[in-house]
């Protein structure tokens, strides 16, 4: 990806901790850079070590639920985030809150890009979810990248069959007629909705 694809334009780093990256960001170009993380102690120490970046605001929050206003950002970065949410023991129920409120945030053509340990045949099930009858349903495309770890001494070799000798890069890219059908649906459904309570009013009504 061109590092500065979203130079000009809102990212965000998605359970940022105390990591360098939104540093690095604004060095390799970026202009408002938001880091958000639900750890008091880590928002502190970024406030101290960004306080000569006027590029970066870091915000005290959690992921799943942040009550930033929708369609805020166009791009959300998560490095190992995801990761972390999986190995909790309510991971379902958390990933699909972490999700919803990615694609929230995101504007109608946003990018999500995830970094992970985890394998293809994993993360995917967590990041795309098709069926538009559901509400969790996921408006992006994903392209996956793998990336060999980087050897920790001159005489390791990385085994070209096992993942776990890799990194690996999920990029979402918001599509927006996906997300013009998954507006369509919602309003059918309301209107599904509606129509059957009137039906159930009148029903009530004759019963009496």
């Amino acid at each position: 990806m061109n590092h500065l694809l979203y130079a000009q334009h809102t990212t965000v780093d998605a359970g940022c901790g105390n990591s360098e990256l939104i540093q690095h960001l604004v060095d390799d170009g970026f202009e408002d850079v938001v880091g958000v993380d639900f750890s008091r102690v880590a928002i502190d120490q970024l406030k101290t070590r960004c306080s000569d970046y006027p590029e970066i605001e870091v915000m005290e929050l959690n992921m799943q639920d942040t009550n930033l206003e929708k369609k805020s950002f166009d791009c959300i970065i998560d490095k190992g985030l995801l990761d972390s949410i999986a190995c909790n023991m309510q991971s379902t129920t958390a990933i699909g809150n972490y999700v919803t409120e990615v694609e929230r945030l995101l504007v109608d053509d946003g990018i999500f890009i995830v970094i992970s340990m985890g394998a293809p045949e994993e993360r995917l099930k967590c990041l795309e979810n098709y069926d538009i009858d559901l509400p969790n349903f996921t408006p992006w495309y994903t392209d996956v990248v793998a990336m060999e770890k980087p050897l920790e001494y001159d005489a390791q070799e990385n085994d070209a069959e096992d993942m776990s000798s890799y990194y690996f890069v999920y990029i979402c890219r918001v599509e927006p007629k996906l997300v013009k059908q998954k507006k369509d649906r919602v309003k059918q459904q309301a209107i599904k909705k509606k129509k059957a309570a009137k039906a159930r009013k009148k029903n009530h009504k004759n019963d009496l």
